[in-house]
């Protein structure tokens, strides 16, 4: 792989990492939020929702657009919107406010995957047999996760609490 396909897998890597951190960070810090806000955790499980609903429902329609437009304007500018609503989420006052800067960086969460995969494919030559590899390495993955849990249930859930 050349230096160029080096840098986009770095690039991407971080890219995921960074969409993956403000995605589950809310959840870490929840609990310090609840009583520095005010705010019931009702009220924190509508904002959690506000950013999944705008991350579900803009996902597709970002990732139609990303074979249409250049997916590194793409990742530009919805990382940007994705680390504004981030940052805004220290400054809401109330709940009302924490949902619409947490529903603004899910937006920006939806265009950070279908992106950094084009533009992976793209460097890797034969990118159509590339995907039939991902996705098959995606799915050995899954079955060998999957079989110990459906086979041994005391590996599962239970076997945490």
């Amino acid at each position: 792989m050349s230096l160029r396909g080096y840098g986009i897998i770095t690039a991407a890597f971080f890219t995921v990492a960074m969409a993956y951190a403000v995605r589950y960070g809310y959840g870490m810090l929840l609990p310090g939020m609840l009583d520095s806000w005010g705010i019931s955790k009702t009220e924190a499980g509508i904002v959690y929702a506000a950013y999944f609903a705008t991350y579900t429902i803009c996902s597709p329609l970002l990732g139609l657009l990303s074979d249409r437009c250049d997916f590194r304007f793409l990742l530009t500018l919805f990382s940007a919107l994705l680390a504004g609503g981030a940052f805004l989420m220290g400054f809401a006052a109330s709940a009302p406010e924490a949902a619409l800067f947490f529903a603004l960086a899910g937006i920006g969460q939806g265009a950070c995957w279908s992106p950094v995969v084009c533009g992976w494919s793209i460097d890797i030559t034969g990118s159509s047999t590339m995907a039939f590899n991902m996705g098959f390495a995606v799915a050995l993955l899954s079955v060998v996760t999957l079989v110990p849990l459906v086979h041994r249930p005391r590996l599962a859930l239970r076997a945490m609490v």
